[in-house]
């Protein structure tokens, strides 16, 4: 069932994962997974306080989990952000190489408009899964704010070669992307 719940999340048939998902629960009330695909389906729809439930539920059976940890604390938005960035900090040094931590390390920071620290944190999500294009678009974004135009549009191509290759698709709109990648073309023909 959780096979075919992921599957179904992949295709984009929410109806379907979250049947498969609830049928996992039924016999597993705490299965992770199972709790995981139903926080990720409501995030895709901005339902964070039902993603926040689920994440809370798989925490209060581990609450170690990093990544409940971590996606918790980017959908809390009343978080005090300086609280956040320490509990990120501390799951970063017991988990270094989990790109989702720095990712959302550098969402953090970026919603701070922190740009440079937002892009190292990008960078090592990037670096650590480079065929994520989450990961390369808010590199680039965060490239675009400190004004690195050519490293911007280089990781905008890259996120739009990525997203259509990635499932489930990216959070980004690719249509924005292209707006943006034609913008900076402009400035530099402009300045030749």
């Amino acid at each position: 069932m959780l096979v075919t719940g992921f599957d179904a999340f992949e295709r984009g048939d929410d109806a379907s994962a979250s049947a498969a998902y609830r049928n996992v629960l039924q016999e597993q009330p705490d299965n992770r997974d199972a709790l995981l695909g139903l926080a990720a389906m409501a995030m895709r729809k901005r339902e964070w306080e039902i993603a926040a439930d689920y994440y809370l539920r798989i925490l209060r059976r581990n609450p170690r989990d990093s990544v409940a940890q971590a996606a918790l604390i980017g959908i809390r938005d009343d978080l005090d952000p300086v609280l956040g960035e320490g509990r990120i900090k501390q799951l970063l040094e017991e988990e270094p190489n989990a790109p989702y931590l720095h990712f959302s390390l550098g969402n953090l920071y970026a919603h701070q408009s922190r740009w440079r620290d937002a892009e190292r944190a990008y960078f090592d999500a990037y670096r650590m899964s480079d065929a994520n294009a989450d990961y390369c678009y808010n590199l680039a974004v965060s490239l675009d704010h400190l004004a690195k135009r050519p490293a911007a549009l280089t990781y905008y191509r890259r996120s739009l070669e990525l997203a259509g290759k990635q499932s489930p698709p990216p959070r980004f709109d690719p249509k924005v992307v292209l707006r943006r990648i034609e913008a900076i073309e402009g400035e530099s023909e402009i300045r030749e």
